[in-house]
């Protein structure tokens, strides 16, 4: 058993160092947001200013692309459902138009020839 105890505090130790060493504080490098400089009194560069006018713009322009996009969407879906009870209302004016018959008999089998049996 002494054997076995220590291999188990050996493991024990292990894991302990290696969650330790998981949960030590990590240096994270500064933020490049401009809020963050705002919020701690700093002045924002002139190109983030500028980098973030340009996003916005380009933002809207996406905005405007997905609006107009989901119009021809709705356009689509309704000239569909358009066009889908039309050809409901051609098929069922062709399934009434034709008479009513006894069902359709299936064809004859072939014949077989005389020598296989």
């Amino acid at each position: 058993m002494g054997v076995a105890g220590a291999l188990f505090a050996i493991a024990a130790a292990a894991i302990v160092a290696v969650w330790g060493w998981l949960g030590s504080m990590v240096q994270m490098p500064p933020s490049p947001l401009a809020s963050e400089a705002e919020l701690y009194g700093r002045p924002v560069p002139p190109k983030r200013i500028e980098l973030i006018r340009e996003l916005r713009g380009e933002m809207v322009k996406q905005q405007s692309f997905q609006v107009n996009r989901m119009n021809e969407l709705s356009t689509l879906n309704s000239e569909f459902d358009r066009m889908l009870a039309r050809f409901r209302e051609v098929r069922g004016a062709a399934a009434a138009a034709k008479p009513a018959s006894a069902p359709e008999t299936p064809p004859p089998a072939p014949a077989t020839p005389a020598g296989s049996r």
